[in-house]
């Protein structure tokens, strides 16, 4: 099975690079394949939410809190 990888140089604090990442919230803003996310439930260790895809939201993917 075919696999790519991507890398980028982000010169930045990890901290905020972690914080600003794992805010789904703000995931339409940074990633462009996103048109919306929805938090559905949040506890001290996990998120569970709902994201909808651009450009024609047809199709959804949902990621479970771990």
């Amino acid at each position: 099975m075919g696999y790519i990888r991507n890398a980028i140089l982000i010169e930045a604090p990890v901290d905020e690079v972690f914080k600003l990442t794992n805010n789904v919230r703000t995931w339409p803003s940074l990633f462009t394949e996103y048109e919306s996310s929805e938090v559905l439930e949040e506890t001290e260790n996990s998120v569970t939410f709902r994201l909808t895809t651009r450009p024609d939201g047809r199709w959804q993917a949902m990621e479970l809190g771990c």
